[in-house]
């Protein structure tokens, strides 16, 4: 699924590539002091549903680095 979606006549930028991720060494952080805000209502005009949203700052820390990879070259 790592396809580039900047321009319909380059589809397949990140094509070839592949990564390895040891999950357990991958944590879920949020960034300090930062705000979580919660949208609400944010639906269409018209819909019938409701629809709220949460924003936040967050990144992912990969501890470990020698257990995971990237592959390059990879075709189908």
């Amino acid at each position: 699924m790592l396809e580039y979606a900047g321009s319909a006549s380059s589809t397949s930028y990140y094509g070839g590539y592949a990564y390895g991720v040891e999950l357990e060494n991958l944590a879920y952080r949020f960034l300090q002091n930062r705000d979580i805000l919660l949208e609400t209502d944010i639906q269409n005009p018209g819909d019938d549903l409701y629809k709220d949203q949460y924003i936040c700052e967050v990144g992912l820390e990969f501890r470990l680095e020698k257990t995971m990879g990237q592959l390059t070259g990879v075709t189908g």
